[in-house]
């Protein structure tokens, strides 16, 4: 199935030296973008959550609830691959090994037990805070930026992450 196209987007594959995989990026900037470099927000889960992301952030816009900003979604380039992408997330999300979790994680995914990693969220927030944000600001479309993250925090895995390593404090943190 070819994958939807979302307007005013570009996706990029960004390789990632910290958590060794390849991410794939997806920006989306307002129709009518000036000069000004704009706030950004960031996305995770684009795999599952990139179309509502952009509903979300384009009704904001249109109804002068946030001004102008440039969406940055963080998925992974899996061609529709749900058991890999549980593989990833529970890989990147996930703080430290968790013996209860990682069996239910397996068989969401219809893998072993040995094949699910788990721990990876220091790497990922690396990448987040380094890689990734040196990348976006290689574009020159951005400002000082805020960094926002968003995740389906209600799901165990999202929630976990955000709350142990970044922390609510950094959801809107100037930098």
């Amino acid at each position: 199935m070819p994958k939807a196209i979302i307007e005013n987007t570009e996706v990029y594959k960004l390789k990632s030296d910290i958590v060794g995989d390849i991410f794939e990026i997806t920006v989306m900037k307002p129709e009518d973008v000036s000069d000004e470099p704009l706030p950004v927000i960031y996305l995770t889960d684009a795999n599952n959550s990139l179309g509502t992301g952009c509903d979300v952030v384009n009704l904001l816009m249109l109804g002068g609830e946030i001004p102008p900003v440039i969406l940055v979604a963080v998925g992974y380039p899996l061609e529709g691959d749900f058991n890999n992408f549980i593989k990833l997330r529970t890989r990147d999300f996930s703080p430290s090994l968790c013996k209860w979790q990682t069996p239910m994680q397996a068989e969401l995914a219809e893998m072993s037990v040995e094949d699910i990693a788990c721990g990876g969220a220091p790497k990922f927030l690396n990448f987040l805070t380094t890689e990734l944000r040196e990348f976006i600001g290689s574009k020159k479309f951005y400002k000082s930026l805020q960094f926002i993250i968003n995740g389906q925090v209600h799901h165990y895995k999202g929630r976990t992450f955000i709350t142990q390593d970044l922390g609510f404090s950094f959801l809107a943190k100037s930098t």
